[in-house]
C-alpha cells in the first residue's frame, strides 16, 4: 500500500497580537445580568411570603374548626378526651400543609407559623377540657347531693337512714372542696338544716306531728339555731292540727249529736286546741248533714218518679223496700199525700211565703214537698211550685225576684179586668196562668234587665198582659159561624166578641232537643227555648 506521509506544520504560530476592546464595551450586559438576577430573587421572596401567608389563613381556620367540633363532641365526663382527639386532627391537617411546601425558605417559614398556632390551640383545648370538666363535676356533686338530702329527708323517721345519708354527704362535701374544709363545713351545714326541716315538714304534713316532736328532741342539736325557730313555728301548728283532728275524730266516731259533742269540748283546757276542735267538730257535723240532705234528695225523688210512672199504685206499692224503711215518717206522708189535694193549710203557705227567696231556693225538692207543697191545694200548690222553681232558677246569682204572688196581685187585677170572673171560680187555670207569668218576670229581669233592678210596675204589667194574651184560649161567641163559637187566643177576640168559656194553657211536658228546651203545652202547641 502507498504510504502519505504528514505534511503538516506543527510549529506555533507566529507573535500575532488581536486588537482589544474598547473600555466599557461590556458594561450594559454585566448590568443586564444583574437585574435579572434581582428581579428573580425578588419573585421567590414574594411567593415564599405568599405561600406563607396562605398556610396561615388554614392554619387559623382548621384550629377554630377544630375547636368548634371538640366542644359539640366532647361535653361532661367525655371532655377527658377532648385534647388528644383535637391534637390528632391538628397533627392531620398540619402534615397535609408540610407535603404542599416547597423549598427550605417555605418550610422554615410555614413552620414557624405551624408552631405559633399549635400553642394557641393547645391552650385552648386544655382549656375547654378543664373548664368542661369541672361543670360536669360541679354539676354531677350538686345534682347528687341534693338527690341525697330529699332521700335523707323523705326517710327522716329512719335513723340508719338518717345518719348513713348525712355521713355520705359530708364525705363527699369533703373530697369536693379539697383543700378548704372551712367551705365544705359551711355547705354540709346547709344541707343539714334542709334535710331537718324537710324531714319534719313531711312528718307534720302527714299526720305524724308525734314523731315530729320526738325526732326533733333527739335531733335538735344536728340544727343550726335560725332553723330550730323555724322548725318550731311549723310544729306547733302541726301539732295543734293533728290533735285537733284527733279528738274531733274521736267524737265524730262516738256518733252524738252536735250539742253533746260542743259539751263534751269544754273539757279541753287549752282555749286554741277548743277553739281548732270546735271547727273540725262543726264543719263534720255540716258535711255529714248536706250528704244525708243530698242521700234523701236522691231517693225521695226516685220515689217521685215511681210514683209517677205507676199512676193508679200507692207509693209504698212501687218504691223499694230498702227505701222505704229510710224514709221518715214525714217523707212517707209526703208521699202518699202527692195525689191528694184537700184542704189548704193556711198556716204553711204564710210561712212558706215568709221564707224570702234565697231560703225557697235551699229547699231540696224532698224539704219543699215535705214540708210545704203537700199541705196546699190544688192552687197554691201551683203557686208554691212557681216560686221555688223562680227562686232556684236565681240561686246562682243569688238574685231576689219579683214576687207576683200577693193577696192582691197584677195578676189578679189582670184576670178580673179580662171578664174572666174572680180568681177563685178557676183556682186551677188561675195557677197556672199565675206560674207563667212569674216565669216571664224571672227571665226578665234576668235577661232583659241583666239582674241589675227590678220590674217597675208598668213592666210587670205589660208582661202579665202578654202572657194572658198567648195563654188563655178563649170560647167566643161567633153568630155567623155554624157551630156558634170557636177557642181562639185571648189575644185574637175581635172587640164584640163575648167570652163564653175559657181555659189556660197547662206545660204538659219539658225535654231537650239538640239541645234546647222543649215545652208542650194542654192545647197541643209546642215551644223551643235556649
Amino acid at each position: 500500500m502507498p504510504r502519505i506521509e504528514r505534511s503538516v506544520e506543527t510549529r506555533p504560530f507566529p507573535d500575532i497580537r488581536l486588537p482589544q476592546p474598547p473600555e466599557g464595551a461590556f458594561t450594559g450586559l454585566e448590568k443586564s445580568q444583574s437585574a435579572a438576577l434581582k428581579l428573580y430573587e425578588g419573585y421567590l421572596q414574594d411567593i415564599n411570603k405568599t405561600v406563607t401567608l396562605e398556610n396561615d389563613l388554614l392554619l387559623e381556620k382548621g384550629g377554630n374548626d377544630i375547636l368548634l367540633n371538640v366542644r359539640e363532641k366532647f361535653k361532661g365526663g367525655d371532655a377527658v378526651g377532648a385534647y388528644d382527639w383535637g391534637m390528632a386532627e391538628w397533627g392531620k391537617l398540619t402534615g397535609g400543609i408540610r407535603e404542599g411546601l416547597n423549598g427550605d425558605i417555605q418550610k422554615e417559614s410555614v413552620n414557624g407559623r405551624i408552631t405559633l398556632h399549635e400553642g394557641n390551640l393547645d391552650r385552648a383545648l386544655k382549656g375547654y377540657a378543664a373548664g368542661e370538666g369541672e361543670k360536669y363535676r360541679v354539676d354531677t356533686t350538686s345534682a347528687w347531693l341534693t338527690s341525697k338530702a330529699d332521700a335523707v329527708a323523705g326517710g327522716y323517721a329512719n335513723s340508719e337512714n338518717y345518719i348513713f345519708g348525712r355521713a355520705e354527704i359530708k364525705a363527699v362535701l369533703k373530697d369536693f372542696y379539697k383543700g378548704n374544709p372551712a367551705a365544705a363545713e359551711v355547705a354540709y351545714r346547709k344541707l343539714s338544716d334542709k334535710i331537718a326541716a324537710d324531714g319534719i315538714e313531711n312528718l307534720l304534713t302527714n299526720g305524724q306531728d308525734i314523731l315530729a316532736k320526738q325526732l326533733y328532741r333527739e335531733r335538735k342539736g344536728d340544727i343550726s339555731v335560725d332553723v330550730r325557730n323555724r322548725i318550731e313555728k311549723a310544729m306547733e301548728e302541726g301539732v295543734l292540727r293533728g290533735e285537733s283532728q284527733r279528738i274531733s275524730d274521736g267524737l265524730a266516731a262516738k256518733d252524738i249529736s252536735i250539742t253533746d259533742a260542743l259539751k263534751e269540748m269544754k273539757s279541753i283546757k287549752d282555749p286554741q286546741l277548743r277553739d281548732e276542735v270546735e271547727k273540725r267538730v262543726k264543719q263534720y257535723y255540716h258535711d255529714k248533714t248536706a250528704a244525708e240532705k243530698a242521700d234523701i234528695e236522691s231517693r225521695y225523688l226516685n220515689a217521685v218518679n215511681l210514683h209517677e210512672q205507676n199512676p193508679g199504685k200507692t207509693p209504698r206499692d212501687v218504691v223499694p223496700p230498702s227505701d222505704w224503711v229510710r224514709f221518715s215518717i214525714t217523707e212517707r206522708n209526703a208521699l202518699e199525700q202527692r195525689g191528694e189535694a184537700g184542704k189548704n193549710d193556711d198556716r204553711a203557705w204564710v210561712d212558706f211565703i215568709a221564707l224570702g227567696s234565697e231560703k225557697i231556693a235551699a229547699l231540696s225538692r224532698a224539704e219543699f214537698e215535705t214540708k210545704y207543697w203537700t199541705k196546699f191545694d190544688n192552687g197554691h200548690r201551683g203557686r208554691a211550685e212557681t216560686l221555688w222553681l223562680a227562686a232556684r232558677e236565681a240561686d246562682e246569682k243569688a238574685e231576689q225576684f219579683t214576687a207576683i204572688i200577693s193577696p192582691v196581685s197584677i195578676t189578679e187585677s189582670t184576670w178580673q179586668s179580662l171578664g174572666l170572673g174572680k180568681p177563685a171560680d178557676n183556682a186551677e187555670a188561675f195557677s197556672v196562668f199565675e206560674q207563667e207569668v212569674q216565669r216571664q218576670v224571672n227571665l226578665y229581669e234576668v235577661t232583659a234587665l241583666g239582674g241589675k233592678r227590678k220590674a217597675s210596675p208598668e213592666e210587670l204589667r205589660k208582661i202579665t198582659g202578654d202572657v194572658a194574651m198567648k195563654n188563655i184560649i178563649a170560647d167566643v161567641d161567633l153568630s155567623w159561624w155554624p157551630t156558634g163559637v170557636t177557642a181562639v187566643q185571648l189575644g185574637e177576640r175581635k172587640p164584640k166578641q163575648e167570652i163564653e168559656s175559657f181555659s189556660v194553657r197547662k206545660v204538659e211536658r219539658t225535654g231537650l232537643y239538640n239541645g234546647r228546651k222543649v215545652i208542650q203545652y194542654s192545647d197541643g202547641s209546642v215551644e223551643y227555648a235556649d
